[in-house]
């Protein structure tokens, strides 16, 4: 007998919904994991905002802040990073008024802490702490799938 086609989606939803929080989460234990990082001062080599596109009518969608830092450690060896927290992808705003907040946070020349990963001291952040605005997106976005998942099998059994 062939299964309907519900007892397919509602896996799928139920599963994806499932690996969409797991990857909404994964930032927490990334935090979580980086508290016994050492750190070492490092500087703000630049700081800027990225305008987004524009919708045509003198509104921008989104303001991206664009922050690089160097950092040396062990036998004087440089790097550089541009990741502040952890998370996905790059710092992006949709209030010009949280951008530019970030940006007077780490303006130019400032010297900041830099916590790096002494496994791998490429791995760093100006922040020990999880992006909120991705990471509620994808734990909410993978809620709604898991809960549709749930749904759907349980209303399709009382039938």
């Amino acid at each position: 007998m062939i299964r309907p086609f519900y007892y397919s989606f509602n896996t799928l939803a139920f599963m994806v919904g499932l690996a969409v929080i797991i990857i909404g989460l994964y930032p927490f234990f990334k935090a979580m994991s980086s508290n016994d990082w050492p750190y070492v001062e490092g500087t703000i080599v630049s700081a800027k905002l990225i305008p987004g596109k524009e919708l045509g009518v003198g509104v921008i969608l989104t303001h991206r802040v664009q922050i690089q830092y160097q950092y040396i450690i062990r036998d004087g060896h440089l790097f550089r990073s541009n990741r502040i927290e952890f998370g996905f992808g790059s710092r992006s705003f949709f209030l010009k008024e949280f951008a530019y907040r970030m940006l007077e946070r780490y303006p130019e020349g400032k010297l900041v802490r830099v916590y790096f990963n002494p496994d791998r001291p490429a791995d760093a952040v100006l922040e020990r702490a999880p992006s909120m605005g991705s990471s509620v997106v994808w734990i909410v976005f993978g809620l709604l799938l898991l809960v549709t998942g749930l749904f759907v099998r349980f209303s399709e059994s009382e039938a």
